[in-house]
């Protein structure tokens, strides 16, 4: 990816995250989220949709660093633990795979750049020999 591009793309999530922050305040998610009865009637009648929203706030959250407890702790007043267990491990392996993703072909320069010379040398010896025992 080019410099130009980079920046671009940069700015662009940039802008649309606080986007979305911007959006969440006019549509007082904020407050919403501030009554517990409020949010389980919510994840409740939602059927399906419940644990989709679950699922995608879980893999919002990761760039943002918020802790997963701060996710899972609430939800387990919604679903049993074990429904909890499976939606938060699914919104952490799409998080997961969604930043390797990120880093490894939209970023890879930006991630290049703040990597220890060390690190740059291993990464040419496995894209040489990814797999091979030598």
């Amino acid at each position: 990816m080019t410099p130009e591009k980079s920046r671009l793309l940069r700015r662009v999530v940039l802008i649309l995250l606080l986007l979305a922050f911007v959006l969440l305040f006019i549509f007082d998610v904020f407050d919403f989220l501030h009554d517990r009865e409020r949010v389980e009637n919510f994840f409740n009648d939602s059927g399906i949709f419940g644990p989709v929203l679950y699922v995608l706030a879980f893999v919002a959250a990761q760039p943002l660093s918020l802790p997963g407890a701060a996710l899972i702790i609430p939800a387990t007043f919604v679903w049993s633990w074990w429904e909890v267990l499976v939606y938060s491990m699914l919104g952490g392996i799409i998080a997961s795979s969604i930043g390797f993703i990120v880093a490894r072909w939209l970023a890879q320069d930006w991630v290049r750049k703040r990597l220890p010379q060390r690190f740059i040398g291993w990464e040419k010896r496995f894209v040489k020999n990814a797999l091979s025992p030598q």
